[in-house]
């Protein structure tokens, strides 16, 4: 049974993004992504109510994205300048995908897109005042009407234009992969025909077609001059799509991709504009030429510029979203003084197994064999002792008791004499013994000022504790944390992902060199290194297969306690046992590059507390030092071989007997 540490949001989260088959991060403040792993912010608990479901809406279409877009840049000049539109039509797209995938879908996005709509209306203090194009407005209106949500906040000429095209948009029939974008990008040019926006001048058009027509080997000269700029009959655009290329493609292809467009006078659309008032006549018509401007000035810009392709990156009302929804959690996380990391960093957070740590080491069993036997030599008799101390008393415990001379239960033979002078206290009556139904996990520091003494002691604790776990019968973890350094990612530089490697320590070194020369646009994070959580052993490992690797654990680089704890915390919480408790043995305060250390000391404080309250209980074990104390209210220090037995005992036997 999951405790409160581990919220509904997150839970909801991973369930959504696992049918993705992507993994979700919920942490810091913001949505990013690198194509495998989505990070959505983690939401305070006094905002929940309000932003749980726009955050997952924002989710929900960064996971729509990877399952089904390819992004493949356009050489279209004229797609390139009526972007905003674009963009906003693969949403609609992402979001008629993603109704068949997620049940749900529908009420998440109504929910996310009413929120924006609260800002576009009335715009927040602090959300950064862009002005929208015409066509993103276009565009934005069109997906509030697929969506079901009010689209008053557009302009009225905007929503005239809207339900012209909208019969376009509702007769799609929408494909993933590169499939599915070739319809968004046929049917932009469509929606550009019927409003009769601009051209590209014929040098544009020779730039953008030249090199498509040698990279795909086509021969359309006659299609290439037709009018209305697509290019393409009815019949040339269901070939494109069904024999294009799709590196890209989801495994639910969804419908024959040659329905989507029924091509039955979609120019006449335009020039049949429903009955409005004098008034909305003009709303329209001053509409309508500001997206012919627009157009202009765009294929103007681009021209001047040499542009030669584009892609989706602007014009995204999904993305103005996610923004609101980080301004708000990043004000509420600025008013608190919470420490909070920055977006960019989180995807590039390692979480490994020990093996994974030090591979090379890893794979020499005999070495790992022979030291492992001296650690266990040094601490045997502390083992013993601290076994034999606590094994009789919970033993004791869990046997079953019988109360004697009761009045009723099950007849004590050894009271039958008690018959013959009319005494009724001849029973006995069974008690159970008290199930032990408890899970631990044990949290290790091993920045890099446990080397040396701390981390040979830290070794020999750790053995310690979890042979008498075992011997307890007791589910537990073993689990350490660092950081990964700048100059490699892990201990053993020869990690088969060498590319991710690359852009780990790419990124830091750009966050770092920000940090220093533009403080004030990064003031408001206070980690720009990537954490290195490490599993020694899980709870479904058995010991006995993992405890070889115990000396492979070495101290790193710096210790970020509190995102530690957390995580710690969160896997612990998901354990079914009703008893949940964490022993952290560390050796001192949080310390990481860059980073703000009362902001640290004060996330761990909170992160212990919150752990409390949720019912898990937190034991600190200073190893060498009274320092980690001022976190702990249940503490307890190590300074030799002998308190490993003395002092353990008395707060594990303390804890499970509570």
């Amino acid at each position: 049974m999951a405790s409160k540490y581990f919220t509904a949001y997150e839970g909801l989260a991973r369930t959504l993004s696992s049918k993705a088959g992507v993994k979700v991060i919920c942490k810091g403040d913001g949505f990013c992504t690198n194509g495998s792993v989505v990070v959505i912010p983690e939401i305070p608990d006094e905002l929940n109510k309000q932003l749980r479901d726009p955050a997952l809406a924002g989710l929900l279409h960064e996971t729509q994205h990877i399952r089904h877009s390819c992004f493949k840049p356009s050489k279209n000049k004229r797609l390139m300048a009526a972007r905003g539109l674009w963009n906003n039509l693969e949403d609609v797209r992402m979001y008629e995908l993603g109704k068949k995938d997620y049940q749900g879908y529908q009420n998440l996005q109504e929910a996310g897109l009413a929120y924006l709509t609260e800002y576009l209306i009335t715009p927040k203090p602090g959300m950064p005042q862009q002005k929208t194009d015409p066509f993103t407005n276009l565009g934005g209106a069109i997906q509030w009407e697929a969506s079901g949500v009010d689209s008053s906040c557009f302009p009225e000429g905007i929503r005239e234009i809207a339900k012209i095209v909208k019969p376009e948009v509702d007769k799609m029939k929408w494909l993933p992969g590169v499939k599915g974008q070739k319809q968004s990008e046929e049917l932009t040019l469509k929606i550009l025909d019927i409003l009769g926006a601009p051209e590209a001048t014929e040098q544009q058009k020779n730039k953008s077609k030249k090199p498509e027509e040698e990279e795909e080997g086509t021969d359309n000269e006659e299609g290439d001059k037709n009018e209305g700029g697509s290019g393409d009959t009815e019949e040339s655009q269901e070939e494109n799509i069904e024999n294009d290329e799709d590196p890209c493609e989801s495994d639910n292809d969804g419908d024959n991709g040659d329905e989507e467009n029924d091509d039955d006078g979609g120019d006449g659309e335009g020039e049949s504009s429903p009955a409005t008032s004098g008034e909305s006549e003009d709303e329209l018509e001053k509409e309508l030429e500001n997206l012919n401007q627009e157009m202009e000035d765009n294929l103007q810009e681009m021209e001047d510029e040499g542009v030669e392709e584009g892609d989706l990156q602007e014009g995204n009302f999904m993305q103005k979203l996610q923004e609101l929804i980080s301004l708000v959690i990043r004000s509420s996380n600025t008013d608190n003084n919470i420490h909070v990391p920055h977006p960019e960093i989180i995807p590039y957070d390692v979480e490994q197994t020990i093996q994974e740590f030090d591979p090379g080491a890893a794979k020499d069993s005999k070495q790992l064999a022979k030291d492992f036997a001296e650690i266990t030599g040094s601490i045997d008799k502390q083992s013993k002792l601290l076994k034999a101390k606590i094994l009789p008393v919970l033993m004791a415990e869990k046997r079953c008791s019988y109360l004697v001379d009761q009045e009723e239960g099950i007849i004590d033979s050894s009271r039958l004499y008690r018959v013959p002078s009319g005494q009724r206290k001849i029973y006995k009556r069974k008690v159970q013994g008290r199930k032990v139904d408890t899970a631990v996990s044990i949290l290790c520091d091993v920045s890099g000022s446990m080397q040396s003494r701390p981390i040979e002691m830290l070794k020999r604790t750790l053995a310690v504790n979890a042979d008498t776990l075992m011997a307890l019968k007791i589910p537990f973890e073993i689990l350490a944390f660092t950081t990964c350094g700048r100059g490699s990612l892990t201990t053993n530089t020869s990690n088969k992902n060498h590319k991710a490697v690359r852009e780990r320590n790419n990124l830091m070194e750009v966050l770092s060199n920000k940090r220093f020369r533009d403080a004030e646009s990064t003031k408001q994070y206070n980690r720009f290194v990537c954490t290195n959580h490490i599993i020694i052993k899980s709870f479904k490992e058995n010991y006995l297969n993992t405890r070889k690797f115990i000396p492979l654990i070495n101290s790193c680089e710096s210790n970020i306690d509190g995102e530690a704890v957390k995580w710690a915390g969160k896997r612990l919480a998901m354990q079914r046992q009703k008893r949940k408790i964490l022993m952290v043995l560390s050796d001192g305060n949080p310390a990481c590059y860059m980073s703000d250390t009362e902001l640290l000391n004060k996330d761990l404080t909170t992160q212990v507390k919150k752990m409390e309250q949720s019912g898990i209980e937190v034991i600190g074990i200073g190893i060498l030092t009274d320092e980690p104390a001022q976190f702990y209210p249940q503490f307890t220090r190590i300074d030799t071989l002998e308190d490993v037995a003395s002092k353990t005992y008395k707060a594990l036997l303390q804890t499970l007997k509570n």
